[in-house]
């Protein structure tokens, strides 16, 4: 610590150097976590004297909470295009989220791991401190076969898994036409009922007044 007139200069060790040499070491760059930001290489704050040793282990313990703060991923899978049986599709494991970057993103298929058709976009960076990636799987489903997704991260108290569930195009395809048909076929009918119910109501208005216009013509001669 030096002084300077009435101003004290403060040298935290906010990112001490055994964490620099982590962050920047070859596993840790394999893991996505990159090169952490100049504003925690606090070489020097400033501050006016008065409390400073107050003020500077304050400043501390908020900088190495901030740097073991974990933030848990969120996990949604899905098909790249509607899902058919026994035919080629991908598979799609979206993690976004997460900090920090070091996490884990592995395929399972009826409980067996899969490594070959394994694609992934790599770490984005969301600009927020946070990070997402993709993780897509080929595959050609079959009845019954249940794919899942499982996650790895340091903010999970426990691995996350996601599973899907190939289905036959019925439940699918065949359910939501079905929803369609019914559905205009139900209108039809509703607009058929009301233009029925019209046309008789305008009957019995008109039918009073033909009987009293019958009533007034003179008998008809024999």
């Amino acid at each position: 610590r030096a002084v300077e007139k009435n101003r004290t200069v403060l040298r935290l060790p906010c990112w001490p150097r055994w964490a620099r040499h982590l962050w920047a070491s070859s596993a840790s760059q394999s893991r996505g976590l990159g090169t952490p930001p100049s504003s925690f290489y606090l070489a020097g704050l400033r501050y006016r004297s008065g409390r400073s040793g107050s003020l500077g282990t304050l400043l501390s313990l908020l900088c190495f909470l901030f740097l073991l703060l974990l933030v848990p991923p969120e996990v949604t899978v899905y098909p790249e295009r509607t899902p058919l049986l026994q035919q080629h599709n991908l598979l799609l494991c979206s993690v976004t989220d997460f900090y920090p970057g070091d996490i884990s993103v592995r395929w399972f298929r009826n409980g067996q791991e899969e490594r070959s058709g394994v694609m992934s976009t790599g770490l984005v960076r969301n600009g927020d401190w946070t990070f997402q990636t993709t993780v897509m799987l080929e595959m050609i489903p079959e009845l019954g076969d249940v794919y899942s997704c499982l996650v790895e991260h340091p903010g999970l108290l426990r691995p996350v898994s996601v599973a899907w569930v190939a289905q036959s195009e019925y439940s699918w395809e065949k359910i939501l036409s079905g929803a369609a048909a019914f559905l205009l076929g139900l209108t039809v009918f509703l607009v058929g009922a009301v233009i029925h119910l019209k046309a008789q109501k305008a009957s019995v208005e008109t039918q009073p007044g033909n009987e009293a216009s019958r009533a007034l013509l003179p008998p008809h001669p024999y």
